[in-house]
């Protein structure tokens, strides 16, 4: 997708799917953490997004029950609108679209087919941090480990091989890819799709 649609759009996929009152209230919140208009901000990233409705609902002394059911709904609704074809498929979990890149070429088979749990682990930990993949340097690495409480060397030797595989070789995998993976989930009942809706 060549330009990515406003928030205000993402959320209108879910009209008549979900009880406008959730749908108000997600649109207050996220308005709020945007601190914009949501018709004036464009949906490129979700996890960012993501990101700053969960601080701002912290800020407000929302529960921790409170904030997961607020990102599940958010991101709920860009998966819907993602399998509609109104945004590109989102990141499959909490990090960056461009850790999902990271991610995409960890998954490619054989040669990085066991390095996808690591990768996931930093990609959570350094979108946390606000670190980007071409970011990521040995202090990085030792910060995650550290953190994380990773004993073994494998991990991170498997985090530094998808990088240097992604740095050298970009994503395998494109938004169109991405979307056709989603709708695939969709169809499988992990997802559900706009129209079944």
């Amino acid at each position: 997708m060549s330009t990515a649609p406003d928030i205000a759009t993402v959320l209108a996929c879910a009209i008549g799917a979900i009880p406008a009152h959730k749908l108000q209230a997600l649109s207050a919140r996220l308005e709020r953490a945007v601190g914009r208009p949501l018709t004036s901000v464009r949906l490129d990233d979700a996890n960012i997004v993501r990101q700053r409705l969960r601080e701002q609902l912290r800020t407000e002394g929302a529960t921790l029950g409170m904030v997961q059911s607020y990102e599940q709904l958010f991101m709920g609704i860009v998966r819907r609108a993602a399998v509609s074809g109104v945004v590109d498929a989102p990141p499959e979990g909490p990090w960056t679209t461009e850790w999902q890149s990271v991610l995409d070429v960890a998954d490619v088979p054989p040669k990085h087919a066991k390095t996808k749990a690591a990768v996931r682990s930093l990609a959570a930990w350094a979108t946390a941090q606000g670190v980007s993949p071409a970011d990521v340097d040995v202090r990085h690495l030792e910060l995650w480990v550290t953190s994380m409480a990773i004993h073994e060397q494998a991990p991170r030797e498997k985090a530094e091989l998808a990088l240097s595989a992604w740095r050298a070789h970009g994503s395998a995998y494109n938004d169109q890819t991405r979307r056709k993976r989603l709708l695939r989930k969709a169809q499988s009942g992990s997802v559900k799709h706009a129209a079944s809706i």
